[in-house]
């Protein structure tokens, strides 16, 4: 019987599902009200086209998800829903499919409830179900204004005709994901405050400021601030767009908040989202005017120790920073590597370098412990730098002696960068060293090599680029430990 795996995360609103051999595919939800206040539950389902299995009748072939929704509280159902789902039809002979993408809106009430989805595809006899959980809270705070979570959007237009995708004179496609690489120029984001007449008078003015913030210190970039003058309405629709070009690479909020005309902070929601941008990088650290007396830095005096701090944050500095750092090493200014350490962290985290640090360092002594060679320390090596840069993987698995195969590892990680099912393979060609290669991975921005068992499996092979048959080496558990790492 073929393995049936699924695995389900949530990520602030937002379900990934993967079904190994099965659908692979999404779900993201958000709560919303209607201009009579009263609220409704949006909900967004996408469904990887290439893992529906498909029906052929009357030379065309067409796939069928079914979908069933359950919304319940205390244990009393109060509404179901099913329906089905379909591709479009295509030819016999095509192989490329669509993503299949659906988005429904459900009555709710002001309550706490509970939340169930299941999927099931018509077509796969074998396949599981997939059931999505959550309890959604439904309540509008009676002191103070309202506002929805903000929503990332990929597409807007104006409304020309109402429909399924229309809201605030706008019809948007949502952007179900929290991160931006460096090929999206612009953030789009869209909320709604409710009740702002009643806090602020009928066609009342009142403040709306947005902005991105570091997500580490919360400190608020003012290259990135923005203020607008609102008027008072029941429901106002807030749907701004910010250049982020030359946002360097990290982790960020972005901040709307409402303020009254005096500029008085009235509430505010938040976001998180990564930015990866190998056009633009963070700016030198001014360390000359960095003053490190009394601070955990200047309790450093080994300039040895102060090397290895230096050079081990390469697998979490921006290319700019860890030049600067390099720079720093070259000149050998004991008191400049204070310096530059003491801003490095205190970028991380303002209000406490010195846990940010210690907590890093922690993480590298593990590194080094276990990924290390006579060599390179343990942070210098492929393995050490996923480890530092992504944290600890969930599975690792290790094949040291599998015949024709060089000594791999892989590592999955659950969820990376709002992908999900992250692998990284690791490869040894030395055969003596504890030094693995990073060979392949599908993380976005990492080293992607889509033939990466063919450079697996020449330890005791010569395989061209077009062989197909190197997946059926005796003993080749790769494949089954890459779709399945344990």
């Amino acid at each position: 019987m073929r393995k049936t795996f699924f695995l389900v995360f949530i990520s602030v609103f937002c379900y990934y599902f993967q079904m190994y051999a099965s659908l692979t595919g999404g779900f993201d939800y958000m709560v919303y009200h209607a201009k009579d206040l009263t609220p409704y539950l949006e909900t967004y389902l996408w469904i990887d086209g290439k893992t529906i299995q498909y029906k052929t009748d009357n030379s065309q072939k067409e796939g069928s998800i079914e979908v069933t929704v359950i919304i319940s509280q205390n244990g009393q159902v109060a509404f179901y829903d099913k329906y089905g789902l379909k591709t479009r039809a295509y030819n016999p002979s095509d192989t490329l499919y669509e993503w299949v993408y659906d988005l429904h809106r459900f009555p709710i009430a002001d309550g706490t409830w509970e939340f169930e989805m299941i999927l099931k595809d018509i077509n796969d006899v074998e396949g599981l179900l997939i059931e999505m959980k959550d309890t959604i809270t439904v309540e509008l705070n009676k002191k103070t204004v309202n506002l929805s979570k903000i929503q990332f959007i990929s597409y807007y237009q104006k409304t020309a005709s109402p429909n399924l995708f229309s809201r605030g004179g706008y019809d948007m496609i949502p952007f179900h994901d929290n991160y931006f690489d460096d090929n999206l120029k612009k953030m789009v984001f869209y909320a709604e405050l409710y009740e702002t007449d009643k806090f602020f008078g009928n066609r009342g003015k009142f403040l709306i400021n947005y902005y991105i913030e570091n997500y580490e210190s919360g400190k608020q970039l003012e290259e990135y601030s923005y203020r607008k003058r609102e008027m008072a309405q029941p429901v106002k629709s807030v749907l701004a767009e910010m250049d982020i070009s030359q946002l360097p690479v990290g982790r960020y909020n972005i901040v709307l908040e409402v303020r009254d005309s005096l500029n008085q902070f009235q509430t505010r929601t938040k976001k998180f989202f990564e930015r990866d941008n190998k056009y633009y990088s963070f700016k030198d650290i001014d360390i000359q005017s960095v003053d490190v007396d009394g601070t955990f830095v200047d309790r450093f005096s080994d300039v040895d120790s102060l090397r290895q701090f230096i050079r081990c944050i390469k697998p979490i500095a921006a290319e700019s920073e860890y030049q600067q750092g390099k720079n720093v090493l070259k000149n050998g200014d004991p008191v400049m590597m204070k310096r530059f350490l003491y801003a490095f962290w205190v970028k991380r985290n303002a209000s406490q370098p010195q846990l940010a640090f210690m907590e890093y360092w922690k993480q590298v002594l593990i590194a080094n412990e276990n990924f290390g060679t006579l060599i390179n320390k343990g942070y210098d090596t492929d393995r050490g730098r996923v480890y530092l840069k992504y944290g600890p993987p969930n599975a690792i698995s290790q094949r040291y002696n599998e015949p024709s195969a060089y000594p791999y590892e892989i590592w999955q990680y659950w969820q990376l960068k709002s992908q999900t099912n992250v692998r990284f393979v690791f490869y040894n060609k030395d055969q003596v060293s504890n030094d693995f290669t990073l060979l392949h991975s599908d993380l976005r921005g990492e080293l992607n090599n889509r033939q990466w068992e063919l450079f697996l499996f020449q330890r005791n092979n010569s395989f061209s680029v077009d062989d197909e048959n190197i997946f059926n080496q005796f003993g080749n558990w790769s494949k089954d430990l890459y779709n399945n790492p344990r």
